[in-house]
């Protein structure tokens, strides 16, 4: 529809590629969806050993409140920490 070159049955305008996903480039999109996924999973790990590093760094007696002190001393790893379990998360197949 977007761009007029679909012709296949299984043809789709994909907005995250800016192309046609069809039969010719199955195996393009499938490595781009697979690089995507171990990324975020890369990020998201990642943002967990740097949340529990810096819960280390923290003092109290519970480990949720060094949890939350964390997060508010934190705020952009927080947020990337989401957005990466989000983007992990839709990336599995259902």
């Amino acid at each position: 529809d977007i761009c007029k070159n679909c012709v296949c049955v299984f043809d789709h305008h994909c907005p995250w590629t800016g192309n046609c996903i069809g039969l010719r480039n199955h195996t393009v999109f499938l490595r781009f969806l697979l690089g995507l996924t171990v990324y975020s999973v890369f990020v998201f790990i990642f943002c967990v050993m740097v949340l529990l590093d810096d819960m280390g760094s923290i003092p109290g007696l519970y480990p949720m409140e060094k949890f939350t002190k964390a997060v508010v001393l934190y705020p952009i790893n927080t947020c990337i920490l989401i957005i990466s379990f989000f983007v992990t998360a839709g990336m599995i197949p259902f």
